[in-house]
């Protein structure tokens, strides 16, 4: 609203009729528009899902191997020992280039340690993992 002196009195146009009426068809057609049905809406093409026959996609999802992991590495050794923390190194960095997960370090190493502990052949003393023949 324009300030206007307290003694005048502001003129409304002719017009403003129309312009009430054209407010009113402008909400009545808001209105039908949300009234529709939704097949305005199931014309619209879903976006096509890519289908990957890669055979290194289906290479990189099979399970890892957890304990086949651990005795590998331990195998390799001559005495057949290795600390805890080394081995987890090794069998974390083994996993990483295996799957691509985003798994911090630390959620990788709690799951390392349930698995070295449940691996049969490998016993676990304080800090070291020997393998049992």
């Amino acid at each position: 609203r324009k300030n206007l002196p307290d003694d005048s009195v502001a003129e409304v146009p002719e017009n403003s009729q129309v312009n009430t009426e054209n407010m009113l068809n402008s909400k009545s057609k808001k209105h039908k528009r949300k009234n529709l049905p939704d097949d305005s809406v199931a014309d619209v093409p879903e976006k096509k899902k890519k289908k990957y026959s890669n055979t290194e996609n289906d290479e990189l999802q099979t399970a890892f191997n957890w304990s086949d992991v651990i005795m590998k590495i331990l195998e390799g050794r001559e005495d057949k020992e290795l600390q805890l923390k080394r081995l987890c190194k090794k069998v974390i960095s083994e996993y990483q280039t295996v799957k691509c997960d985003h798994k911090t370090y630390e959620q990788l190493a709690a799951k390392f340690n349930k698995k070295v502990l449940k691996t049969p052949g490998v016993q676990v003393l304080k800090d070291r993992a020997k393998l049992i023949s």
